[in-house]
């Protein structure tokens, strides 16, 4: 199914503020958790950091 240029951007507007929501919920716990344990380890902040 082909969606419109309107409403893909819609969506993606949507999606990005679901995420940026999740993301501003969490605590310095979370952020301090490490995800990936090769070397070096990276803790979930140093992953969000990467990808914004």
């Amino acid at each position: 199914m082909h969606e419109s240029a309107p409403h893909l951007a819609s969506r993606i507007e949507a999606e990005g503020r679901k995420a940026a929501g999740f993301m501003r919920a969490l605590n310095e716990t979370d952020l301090a958790q490490v995800i990936y344990s090769e070397s070096p380890p990276w803790q979930a902040r140093e992953i969000l950091a990467h990808l914004t």
